[in-house]
């Protein structure tokens, strides 16, 4: 508080007018006799006055080198004790020093040494704050080989010691002066008088300046001393001083505001024992207190209560100040807030714990692919380490879309076993792949946590689900005995996310090790069937050479005989005689070649026919043919005629073949042609795109095998023959086939010949085709590939085809379904309408006929046998009597399957319900309606999933419905595949890494050559309304996996499909070609 001013003039007007009267008081006493005892006196006190001086010279070096020890010992060892030493070695100096200043106020030379050696100390001391600053930032070791540097600025400390020498040597000199001056005063006794009282008169205007200095130096004083309160203010450190009984009476700022004290509020009104809990309140008094007393200081950790009653932790530092007797006055204490360091060690401490979950759950990890094992280890581990005593796992099965519980840790014997995605409280808290934390636990009353001496109810029940990559996995379920922080769920969510990893790892290496034992047994299963092929080969090739053998051998006997006899070789033979010989001779050399077509044949379908091409004039060829048929043309007055291109160059083509071909085709013409007919060989070069627009209605094609090249050797036989009817075209080219039964009686032949015809045209890259009028006359027309330079492309053998029954180009199957049972009927006709076949439904036999006998007869008849009214075996009688349908083929599908019966009656085939498809497809194929499996045309689906597994079961379900497939396991690779061989269909995962389904189905659409291929997505990812508006139009269809089947898939399949072979694949009740009509 500052003084008034006119208090402090009045205090300055007292102290002069209090020295003039003293002054006034000595001239009357005496100036004589006064002078030397005055001066004898004075010169004593400055004697003694010297020797104060020098002690504190000495007590303040002292200090100043206890300072620097404490900083140095702070320094090299870290102890805060040290600290306090300096603070109190501080305050002793900085007190000597002002006592030193008081003590020679009258030396300006010691005044000079104080200023500078309080400015010496005040940077010292500024220093030793910074060094301490940096020391706590700094390792030990380089704190310690910075010392060695002189790091302390060893010369300030020099420039200190060197004030006090100065000083301490200033006072030597005085206390000699004055020494020598008190042994002159006896001499100089009257010169003494004289000098001191012109030393008073003198020293009296210094005593008032001097006065007047103090006053100012007072002030200066007070300035500093408010300006060290508002430091002590701005502190946020509780700093205080109390009595030695622990009572405040003075407590800055920032101590009254963590206590909650206003500023105007007076101190010592506080009770301790509202201000400190009882323990702190104890540590203090019979501990900090005394300590202090003994030691000088004491610090510990105690704390404070706020107003609001909260405590709070603080570090304390209380240190006792003394008197210059060395008596304890008071105390002064510093306090700081810890609250945040012991928030921060808590942490840390459970950090540490989660850190070490962590640690083992990842080597359990790491150590081990069996989920049977790592499950409830790592559930145990929760359980050890952590507030978690009951858990559980469930894994997710993508394909039927539940959870399924895989391990469990102490869970009630009650516990759910499996439970759909969406159902449930769980299901329903994993629906959007969020953990949720179940803290009202009044609708799970059941669930409890047993110990062994007690049980109660968890406090929260948390639910993680444990996915990779969006893909869903699992879910993790915890239920806990202490209420969940934020960072427990953290903790869970992270670990769910490292298991996600691991399970997807475990399912790879499962899936790695599933497809190396099927690719281990299939190795084995191709290497026996191969095996078993070639012995097979071997048997067929010998009983071949055998058969060749033993037939040829007679056959030669035969023929070479009888032709000596018919030329008369041995002698002459009657003309009856010869009659018989020449018959024998001529059907020795028919059965010849009947025996070289077997042959022939069989080494075709067996796939070891090889063309022996070589360059020949096919112009010289036909004449040597026809040449050879010459004869027997004469013989049955047939005339010849030939119509050959000039354009017909020389050719690589297999001659003996090629005359074989021709030959046959010219023996049929002769054969089938009446006396006074007329047989047409025209040979000429044509492109492939003329063939098929030759071919395009005529019924009986076969330009399946027709290859690329072009242009094409093109050889037509035309006879005015009896002609063929068009209901018997298709079979003309079966092996052992002839179109009725009459003509194998009145035309000899096995019916090989046309069979022949078409797999040696075929093994030439090339095809055969008949027209046919009934009673005019029949043209049937060969194309082979005409190469005329380079022989390697004619060198191998070509692939023959099979012989199935050809089908129209035009119209497909009809096909008359009699069955009583609606659901029945509809799945026979959607399986006949997969084969793209036109079908008409019949509910009884009665219909039936009906229909068959006003309508054009079907190609084919599905029959059940129990039907109402007319059962199936009368329905089958009548139809087989009945000449104009006997030929139509019958397939029985009924419970009552009697094989023996239905073939007896006619059947073609005889097929138990349930039927297949597959089984229906097999029996359409042996009847030649459609292609096997094996010889449809293939169409690429390209099938895009990161999990093998899933590739492998859609593909399965592709290749056996005679698909090639591409596999693609992530969305780069798809979208090269796509881009590079253009699918026909593309059927697509959504989730996968790195490119996702929805970028994949982007990227094609933008590139015009992927646009259009339909996409077909199958995936067990959950479809917001957003992302299914955003695949509007993009895509076919979407099919869930947990919602996957077999028929479902590929029915999309073939509707996808449609338009991409030959014929559509009908849509269902909306094909072009699957038209079905119920009667």
């Amino acid at each position: 508080m500052k003084p008034r001013k006119n208090e402090f003039w009045a205090l300055e007007s007292v102290i002069i007018y209090g020295f003039i009267s003293f002054f006034a008081l000595l001239v009357l006493l005496g100036i004589t006799s006064m002078i030397y005892l005055q001066r004898f006196s004075e010169n004593s006190s400055w004697v003694t006055h010297t020797h104060a001086v020098i002690s504190k010279l000495d007590h303040g070096l002292n200090f100043f080198n206890q300072l620097e020890v404490a900083q140095r010992g702070f320094l090299l060892t870290g102890d805060v004790s040290s600290i306090g030493r300096r603070d109190a070695a501080l305050a002793d100096l900085q007190k000597e020093i002002s006592q030193l200043a008081v003590l020679t106020k009258d030396n300006t030379f010691q005044q000079q040494q104080i200023t500078q050696l309080r400015r010496l100390i005040d940077r010292r001391i500024l220093y030793f704050y910074q060094l301490n600053e940096l020391a706590r930032a700094m390792p030990a070791d380089k704190l310690k080989e910075l010392l060695r540097k002189d790091f302390i600025r060893k010369e300030e400390m020099l420039e200190i010691r060197g004030v006090f020498n100065a000083m301490s040597l200033e006072e030597q000199g005085l206390l000699s002066t004055r020494t020598q001056s008190e042994q002159e005063h006896a001499k100089d006794l009257l010169i003494l008088f004289a000098v001191m009282s012109i030393a008073i008169l003198i020293f009296f205007p210094l005593l008032l300046w001097r006065i007047q200095r103090d006053l100012n130096i007072r002030k200066q004083a007070s300035v500093v001393q408010k300006r060290l309160t508002d430091i002590l203010d701005a502190s946020p450190d509780l700093i205080a001083n109390a009595n030695l009984q622990g009572d405040y009476f003075y407590l800055n700022k920032g101590g009254r505001k963590l206590l909650g004290i206003g500023e105007d509020e007076d101190i010592t009104s506080q009770p301790v024992s509202r201000m400190r809990p009882q323990w702190a309140i104890e540590l203090i008094h019979n501990k900090g207190i005394p300590t202090a007393l003994s030691n000088g200081f004491w610090s510990g950790e105690t704390a404070f209560i706020t107003r609001a009653g909260t405590e709070i932790p603080v570090s304390q530092v209380v240190v006792v100040h003394r008197n210059a007797e060395g008596v304890p006055t008071h105390l002064s204490t510093v306090a700081r807030n810890v609250s945040d360091f012991k928030q921060i060690q808590y942490d840390l401490t459970h950090a540490a714990v989660y850190d070490q979950t962590h640690s083992e759950v990842l080597r359990l990890f790491n150590a081990n692919y069996d989920r049977a094992h790592i499950l409830p280890n790592m559930l145990e581990i929760l359980a050890r380490n952590h507030a978690f005593p009951v858990s559980a796992v469930y894994g997710y099965d993508e394909w039927s879309g539940f959870y399924r519980l895989e391990s469990a840790h102490a869970a009630p014997v009650d516990i759910l076993n499996e439970f759909k995605l969406g159902h449930g409280v769980i299901g329903e808290a994993i629906q959007n792949n969020q953990t949720l934390i179940l803290s009202e636990l009044d609708e799970l009353p059941s669930l409890t946590i047993e110990t062994g001496l007690m049980s109660f109810k968890p406090k929260d029940i948390i639910i993680c689900p444990v996915t990779y990559q969006e893909k869903r996995l699992a879910v993790l379920v915890l239920a806990a005995s202490k209420t969940l922080t934020e960072r427990d769920q953290t903790f869970i969510e992270r670990l769910s996310a490292q298991l996600g990893v691991a399970l997807h790892n475990i399912q790879q290496y499962g899936d790695l090790k599933l497809l190396a034992e099927q690719l281990r047994l299939r190795s084995e299963e191709i290497g026996l069937k191969n095996e078993q092929l070639l012995e097979a080969d071997r048997m067929k090739s010998e009983f071949l050479a055998t058969m060749s053998h033993e037939l040829r051998t007679p056959l030669n006997a035969i023929i070479g005989f009888s032709e000596i006899l018919r030329d008369g070789l041995i002698g002459q033979l009657t003309d009856k005689q010869k009659a018989y010989v020449n018959d024998i001779f001529e059907s020795g050399q028919h059965l010849l070649s009947l025996i070289n077509d077997v042959l022939d044949l069989s080494k075709i379908e067996a796939g070891r026919m090889v063309l022996e091409v070589e360059i020949i004039d096919p112009r010289a060829l036909l004449q040597n043919c026809l040449s050879i048929i010459k004869e027997k043309a004469v013989a049955q007055r047939v005339q010849l005629q030939t119509e050959v291109s000039e354009a017909l160059g020389a050719a690589w083509l297999d001659a003996r073949k090629v005359k074989q071909i021709v030959y046959n085709l010219l023996s049929n013409a002769v054969k089938f042609t009446p006396e006074g007919g007329q047989v047409t060989l025209r040979a000429q070069l044509v492109e492939r795109e003329a063939i098929l627009a030759k071919t395009r209605h005529i019924s009986g094609s076969h330009i399946s095998g027709l290859g690329n090249d072009t242009p094409f050797i093109e050889i037509a036989i035309t006879d005015t023959g009896i002609g063929i009817e068009p209901q018997d075209i298709p079979r003309l080219f079966q092996p052992f086939v002839q179109v009725e039964s009459t003509l194998s009686r009145r035309f000899e032949g096995t019916g090989l010949g046309l069979a022949l015809v078409r797999k040696l045209a075929e093994m030439h890259g090339g095809a055969v085709a008949v027209t046919s009028t009934p009673g005019k006359g029949s043209t049937f027309t060969v194309w082979l590939q005409y190469k005329s330079s380079s022989p390697e492309t004619a060198s191998g053998p070509m692939a023959t085809a099979d012989g199935m029954r050809p089908l129209p180009s035009s119209e497909p199957p009809h096909v008359l379904v009699l069955e009583d049972d609606d659901r029945a009927a509809d799945l026979i006709r959607l399986q006949l309408e997969a084969d793209h076949c036109k079908v008409t439904r019949a509910a009884t036999a009665e219909i039936a006929l009906a229909i068959l006998a006003g309508d054009p007869p079907p190609d084919l008849i599905t029959l059940d046998i129990l039907l109402p009214g007319m059962d199936g075996w009368e329905f089958l009688s009548k139809l087989k009597a009945d000449k104009r349908l006997a030929h139509v083929p019958v397939v029985i599908l009924s419970i009552v399957a009697d094989s023996n019966r239905g073939l007896s009656l006619g059947a073609a085939q005889v097929l138990q319900k349930p039927v297949s498809a597959e089984d229906l497809q097999t029996a359409l194929c042996k009847l030649g309606f459609v292609k096997p499996v094996d010889q449809q045309p293939g169409l690429n689906v390209l099938v895009v999933d990161d999990d093998p597994k899933a590739v492998e079961i859609i593909s399965t379900y592709l290749e056996h419905a005679n698909h090639a497939v591409l596999r693609a396991y992530s969305g780069s690779e798809a979208i090269h595949i796509a881009k590079s061989q253009t699918p026909d269909l593309i059927v697509l995962d959504l989730m996968m890494p790195e490119i996702s389904g929805f970028e994949v189905v982007e990227d094609l659409k933008l590139d015009k050559r992927t646009a259009k291929i339909p996409i077909i997505i199958v995936t067990s990812k959950f479809l917001t309304p957003d992302e299914r508006q955003m695949l509007k139009g993009q895509v076919l269809a979407v099919l869930e996996k947990s919602e996957f089947n077999h028929g479902n898939f590929i029915s999309e399949v073939h509707r996808a499909l449609a338009g991409k072979r030959g014929r559509q694949a009908p849509r269902k009740n909306k094909g072009k070609h699957g038209k079905h009509t119920d009667h």
